[in-house]
């Protein structure tokens, strides 16, 4: 430490005057590595000679301290110019120059003439386990960005504007503390910078043809600006360097061909890698993937990801290919038109379980910070309402590769409009490294990065597990399996039929999706299901609830005789108590047995299967949804089996009566499941209903709503069906017809053995559309403060538009109005909130919310007003804390639920108390979770 006033003053004069910017101090960045590509220890250990520093040992060390979530990150050197040790308490570190001080250091002392290694990884690790690396709450953009050091006082010491660094390389002084920098092919952490240095990354190579499709050879021209490099250049898709094919002439391309060129000057790197495909005598009608990737990451026998290779056992399975490892790859993506929207680099691991060991494999990409961008901006597919991705999913049908390709992607299509998290899809021919590898059908892949993008679910807030018929234990894919055992234990130790314990498990399960996810499985005859194939998932917030996702549908609808065809009875094949082994183990069929148990949940159950064959399982929807996807699969489908024929798809036409079988599936399957949910639930009949209207609107048949009347389907005779009449804006329900008790409720359950055919009847009305008020949320618990809130209901047949309507409470003192282009879709729910931010953490399934609204309602006595855009009075609720409100709802959790929406809202006796935390923007179905105050 320097000890004089004279020192000290040197020391600022140096600072402040002779370097503002690349400033020299007592403490300075001495290198970056900005984006790292080494994958996992094992690949080291298979070839250490990919190990990107010298001392591999300390690599590993690092790396593996580093990685214990799973990241390779960039990193950070600070260097200790002094003869004395420096304490960075009060230092700060930032990724924006406009934001000095970003992430403060500890009290860490660096020794004299010594490094700091701190890694960048957005994770803000100040104190971490072991005593190793602290982590910032920044990354670091390998395409550049502006890094600053600020000292105690918060005035820049050191700061550094990097340009753009590849991965695996780093740029830092040219010796420790000198002034000058470079960038390094091999970087130096915790060692004395050095090595082959290069200046930089000036030059860009362009060619004299767009990558796309031609029909005949092209010469393609190269060039480089400012023209003062060689070019170097590859044609078998691995990375060029120093001693690639030297280009001096146009580049003849007479076949597809993956071409990349990069500047060099002697051995020195001087641009970043150009990759263009180029697709000779090729056409089609789906888009082009091109993935490019150095050979070895995929065929070497030591390293390559997709041969079987001399890899060690795993489990009992020995291949390379079964192992955990991702390969650097370019993807280059083609549209219908032919046109490449996009390149990108990112990693790729061999996906799938059973379908590793297929000639053709599934690909999972990942798009990382360490590849150069974190993100996938691009609209891959239109029918989401978001254009990024952190990961994407090339399937190659899995189990079904060699029969149909569509299966799994039918069968969630098929179930599309359901309350199901699902893989969307989109076919797509695959290229690697310039060789037609067929069709693969582009996925969302299922894991954070699906609710990342779907609930803005970050991987630290959501527990995801698996049930897998190998081990007992659910197998945790993120988070933790306490609150899944949680649940799972108690469903199994309390009777299911007991109102309290259904309550606990509507408030920990979201039984609706559980439903229609059961129907899917079962209906579709999964044999590789539930011992295989079943993943759900929860947020890590008290009010959630386990969600479930539908996915690998390949061994079902007629794959296999005897196991999935029409006949196979699947609703005993996923409650079996005595399952062995694959595919059904008692302890993956417990969960589903259980839940059996309670009649609430039996009958809902039933009914919903009900639902599915009267709508999306008809033969006709089923057929006509098959004919879409033949078509769109047909005109690829020669080439594809030209090249994979030999593994067992050999023709066309067996192609399609593949397909046929699928339909067979759907002519056949309903009466099978009807028979087998009249023996399994020892109930009577199955029985036509028939729906009518009179006036206008609509009927809710279950959680249906027909299109047309009159509507028929068939239906339990013996279980009750719900029954809510919707009419049209400017109508009111007047009654109902066809059964002999008089009812005015527009909601009614009624036996089909009863009531055979029912009309419900409209007529007009004068009154303003009346949205009714739900659900009162006034007093949050401390456990789930998801701020004030109330739950508007639209009980109409149609949308509702209540833009420039408004709601008040405090006896009109205060008022929200809501905003432009707030509709209450038909039959459903709007929530309105205080404070969005606390609502989403609290909920963040729920997406059917505005606000915010910015102050509380009162617990004591509280008005709430609803007002349409004419200031009429819409609806009104006035409650208090106490009897015969229920008090429940008073800081303890629940909320004010409204037991019947057509009741009248201003009578205490028409509200109960939620269960759980309440249930905001939920259905109907669920929207029965509550008890009454008196009881």
């Amino acid at each position: 430490m320097y000890s004089s006033i004279a020192d000290r003053i040197i020391i600022l004069l140096c600072i402040f005057l002779l370097c503002p910017i690349t400033g020299y101090s007592q403490i300075v960045i001495n290198e970056i590595m900005p984006a790292n590509l080494s994958s996992v220890q094992d690949e080291f250990d298979v070839d250490k000679q990919t190990c990107p520093v010298d001392d591999c040992d300390w690599w590993f060390e690092m790396m593996g301290e580093a990685t214990w979530d799973g990241d390779y990150p960039d990193w950070i050197e600070l260097y200790n110019t002094t003869d004395g040790p420096v304490d960075l308490a009060g230092y700060g570190l930032s990724d924006d120059p406009n934001k000095p001080g970003k992430w403060i250091f500890p009290s860490v002392v660096v020794l004299a003439h010594e490094r700091l290694i701190v890694f960048a990884t957005g994770k803000d690790i100040k104190y971490p386990k072991n005593g190793y690396y602290m982590h910032t709450n920044f990354k670091i953009d390998h395409d550049g960005e502006t890094l600053t050091l600020t000292n105690k006082t918060g005035a820049v010491v050191d700061q550094y504007a990097m340009g753009a660094v590849p991965p695996d390389f780093s740029c830092g002084r040219l010796t420790d503390g000198a002034m000058n920098w470079v960038i390094f092919q091999q970087p130096t952490p915790g060692t004395p910078n050095g090595g082959i240095v290069y200046n930089g990354f000036t030059e860009t190579i362009t060619s004299s043809i767009q990558p796309g499709f031609y029909p005949a050879a092209v010469n393609v021209t190269l060039s480089s600006s400012p023209g003062t490099a060689q070019i170097r250049y590859t044609t078998d898709g691995s990375t060029p360097d120093a001693g690639s094919a030297l280009y001096g002439a146009p580049v003849q391309i007479t076949a597809t061909t993956v071409l990349k060129a990069r500047c060099y000057n002697g051995d020195a790197i001087k641009s970043k890698v150009m990759t263009a495909t180029y697709f000779i005598h090729s056409k089609f009608s789906m888009p082009v993937v091109s993935l490019s990737t150095n050979p070895e990451n995929f065929w070497d026998e030591k390293i390559g990801i997709y041969v079987h290779g001399n890899y060690p056992v795993y489990q009992d399975r020995v291949a390379n290919y079964w192992q955990d490892w991702e390969r650097p790859v370019t993807i280059e993506f083609f549209e219908n038109d032919g046109n490449r929207e996009f390149t990108i680099d990112a990693g790729t691991k061999i996906l799938g379980w059973g379908s590793r060991s297929n000639a053709r494999k599934s690909l999972s990409l990942f798009f990382r910070d360490k590849y150069g961008k974190s993100r996938l901006y691009y609209p891959v597919f239109d029918n989401l309402p978001f254009n990024s991705y952190k990961a994407l999913v090339l399937r190659a049908a899995g189990g079904d590769w060699q029969s149909t390709l569509i299966r799994d992607v039918f069968a969630s299509d098929l179930v599309r409009d359901k309350d199901l998290d699902y893989q969307t899809f989109r076919p797509a021919i695959v290229y690697i490294n310039g060789e037609y590898w067929g069709i693969h059908n582009i996925r969302e892949k299922f894991n954070e990065d699906y609710l990342d993008s779907h609930y803005d679910l970050d991987k630290d807030d959501v527990d995801i597990i698996s049930r897998y018929w190998r081990t007992a234990n659910p197998v945790v894919i993120e988070g933790t399996a306490d609150a899944y055992l949680a649940m799972e234990n108690y469903v199994s130790e309390n009777d299911m039929n007991a109102g309290e314990a259904y309550n606990y498990a509507k408030s920990v399960i979201d039984l609706d999706n559980l439903i229609d996810y059961l129907t899917a499985e079962i209906y579709y005859a999964n044999y590789d299901w539930p011992g295989n194939n079943i993943k759900c998932w929860k947020p890590r917030t008290p009010a959630s609830r386990w969600r479930w996702f539908l996915y690998d549908i390949d061994y079902a609808m007629n794959s296999s005789p005897g196991e999935s065809d029409y006949t196979y009875n699947s609703l005993d094949h996923a409650t079996k108590a005595d399952g062995s082994g694959w595919p059904n183990p008692p302890f993956t069929t417990l969960l589903i047995r259980e839940l059996m148990e309670s009649s609430e949940f039996r009958n809902a159950f039933v009914n919903r299967m009900a639902d599915y064959m009267n709508t999306r399982f008809l033969p006709d929807t089923a057929d006509a949804l098959l004919q879409e996807f033949e078509d769109l699969y047909s005109p690829e489908m020669q080439e594809h089996i030209d090249r994979w024929g030999a593994y067992g798809l050999n023709s066309v036409s067996q192609w399609k009566n593949n397909i046929a079988e699928i339909k067979a599936f759907f002519d056949n399957r309903a009466e099978q499941v009807k028979s087998h949910i009249l023996d399994f639930f020892g109930l009577t009949d199955w029985n036509n209903f028939t729906s009518n209207v009179s006036g206008k609107g609509k009927i809710r048949i279950n959680s249906i709503i027909p299109g047309n009347y009159p509507w028929t389907g068939q239906y339990v005779t013996d279980i009750p069906v719900t029954l809510k009449a919707l009419p049209e804006p400017g109508y009111e329900f007047s009654g109902w017809d066809g059964f002999q008790s008089v009812e005015y409720s527009p909601r009614i359950k009624v036996l089909i053995s009863e009531a055979a055919n029912v009309t419900a009847h409209f007529t007009k009305s004068s009154a303003s559309p009346s949205i009714v008020i739900n659900e009162v949320s006034y007093n949050p618990s401390n456990e789930v403060d998801a701020g004030d809130w109330i739950e508007l209901y639209n009980p109409y047949a149609k949308a509702v538009d209540i833009s420039g309507w408004k709601f008040t409470a405090s006896d009109d003192k205060y008022e929200f109005i809501f905003p432009a282009n707030t509709v209450i879709t038909a039959d459903n729910y709007l929530v309105v909130c205080s404070d969005i931010s606390k609502f989403e953490d609290a909920f963040p399934t729920v997406n059917n919310f505005t606000g915010s609204f910015y102050y509380g309602l009162v617990s004591k006595n509280e008005t709430i007003r609803l007002y349409n855009g004419q200031n009429l009075l819409i609806d009104e609720v006035s409650y208090t804390s106490s009897s015969p409100w229920p008090s429940q709802a008073n800081g303890f959790g629940p909320t004010l639920s409204l037991i019947d929406f057509s009741t009248d809202n201003s009578l205490a006796r028409n509200w109960g108390y939620s269960v759980g935390f309440g249930t905001p923007g939920q259905h109907q179905w669920n929207r029965n979770q509550h008890y009454r105050a008196d009881k």
